[in-house]
């Protein structure tokens, strides 16, 4: 029975190390405080949850239903934040598939699309709508937004990639070389069309994502 509980307690905090390690890390500068922020794949709702009292209204976007349904029941009592079950995308209203990532790590899953490689599975987690980022600012009736935050498993390109960002003040991406490098550093031009980089080195090297932080010129 010692035995049984101890390996129990070893696999929980397996876990909770390897989500800690890839938790990954995003830099909020001072200036957004009491602002409008946009979370895109919110996975768990740390972020979320880490920065509720710092902004004044979270909108948060997650594909995957059963990590939204768990994000619902923890901030259903916080009325400045609300949540969307969509996948960020280029269009809106497409239905699409999400896909596991090979290592599970906090449910972690993209769209079932040509820019994934091996790093995710077939194995079909759910399906949901698209949305697009003009496409949720309108339907939350907001004209600017003091922090973007995205992390969404390559489909940042879609997202974000010859799309208006000029009403983004900033915005802390996880830029996932998994989409290869040609498009890679398509979106990061893209991005530097209006935006100058604040934190981090967004340089292409294979098999790492880099998180960074850019700001609106």
């Amino acid at each position: 029975m010692l035995l049984v509980l101890f390996i129990k307690v070893e696999y929980v905090i397996g876990v909770i190390i390897n989500y800690m390690i890839n938790l990954g890390h995003y830099v909020v500068p001072v200036d957004t405080k009491n602002g409008v922020c946009i979370d895109i794949g919110a996975n768990l709702g740390d972020f979320t949850d880490q920065y509720r009292n710092h902004f004044s209204k979270i909108i948060y976007v997650e594909p995957q239903i059963e990590l939204f349904n768990n994000l619902q029941t923890r901030f259903k009592i916080l009325k400045h934040i609300i949540g969307y079950n969509k996948a960020a995308w280029s269009e809106s209203g497409v239905g699409l598939n999400l896909v596991a990532h090979s290592n599970m790590d906090s449910g972690s899953v993209g769209v079932s699309s040509g820019f994934l490689n091996k790093d995710w599975t077939n194995n079909i987690v759910n399906s949901t709508l698209s949305i697009t980022l003009a496409d949720l600012l309108t339907e939350c009736n907001i004209s600017n937004v003091d922090y973007l935050k995205v992390d969404c498993e390559t489909s940042e390109y879609q997202f974000l990639y010859n799309k208006d960002l000029s009403m983004i003040k900033y915005l802390g991406i996880e830029i996932h070389s998994q989409m290869g490098i040609e498009l890679y550093n398509l979106l990061l031009s893209w991005i530097n069309k209006t935006h100058v980089l604040v934190s981090g080195d967004p340089t292409f090297i294979n098999n790492i994502n880099k998180e960074v932080l850019f700001k609106l010129k």
